[in-house]
């Protein structure tokens, strides 16, 4: 059956499955959906890292324009998440937006991106200097399109079963298979510094076992009529949206 959610009960939803995901494995994955048709945008990540607030550091949300993630080495500045802002919003097609974030920041290589915008164009980017396991995969069903990626995981599946739930249409509209491919990120352990210390990679995914997926996450989901707030160090995803969640 569709899984349909208003603003009160997609707040509730996605209230338990963080609670689930920070339930515990340490990671930082994530996911930005958006559809084409609609002009809805969908972006979720977590992390094991403790005490920081995610939400600040890593989305790019341009209401009904794209989506974007930028994370591994964090870019404190903000410099890199102020240029993905001003190219979507120019129309710029993301793998130039690649191009033109290489061309700018010389840590490049040790960072992560995942960038979508309503033309259907989708890009994720994983630097050679990131830590394993890192990748990430893009693709697109109908009219929703997709960029997936995270470092320091337990192995690829974390990416593979994430992108399994978002492609299940048995789990509804975009709140619904972001929140189901939260879920089947931290099914496969997440990161692997929380259940393989020392070894990330070493234990498999999923660990045989572990209890954990994420110290902090946030889900912000926009839709036509939401409001854009500013881009700046201090975050790009600061609008008026139809879903806002974050624990830091």
């Amino acid at each position: 059956m569709r899984r349909m959610f208003d603003r009160a009960g997609t707040l509730v939803l996605f209230t338990l499955a963080l609670t689930l995901l920070v339930r515990p494995a340490r990671a930082t994955w994530s996911l930005i959906l958006l559809d084409t048709h609609t002009g809805e945008i969908a972006i979720g990540s977590a992390t094991c890292v403790a005490n920081i607030d995610l939400k600040r550091f890593l989305p790019v949300m341009p209401v009904g324009i794209g989506g974007a993630c930028a994370q591994a080495q964090v870019d404190t500045t903000g410099a890199n998440r102020v240029l993905i802002w001003n190219q979507l919003r120019m129309g710029t097609d993301p793998a130039q937006i690649l191009i033109l974030l290489e061309q700018q920041d010389l840590s490049h290589q040790r960072r992560q991106y995942g960038i979508v915008d309503m033309l259907g164009r989708a890009v994720t980017f994983t630097g050679s200097l990131t830590s394993a396991w890192a990748g990430g995969v893009t693709g697109q069903q109908g009219t929703m399109v997709y960029a997936i990626q995270g470092n320091i995981l337990t192995g690829a599946p974390v990416v593979q079963m994430a992108e399994q739930a978002v492609l299940n249409p048995a789990n509804g509209d975009l709140p619904g298979r972001l929140m189901a491919a939260m879920e089947a990120a931290r099914s496969m352990g997440g990161d692997g510094r929380c259940s393989c210390p020392g070894n990330p990679t070493g234990c498999g995914s999923p660990p045989p076992s572990f209890t954990k997926s994420a110290h902090v996450g946030f889900m912000v989901i926009s839709r036509a009529g939401d409001t854009d707030g500013s881009c700046t160090a201090s975050g790009c995803a600061t609008g008026n949206y139809f879903m806002d969640f974050n624990v830091a």
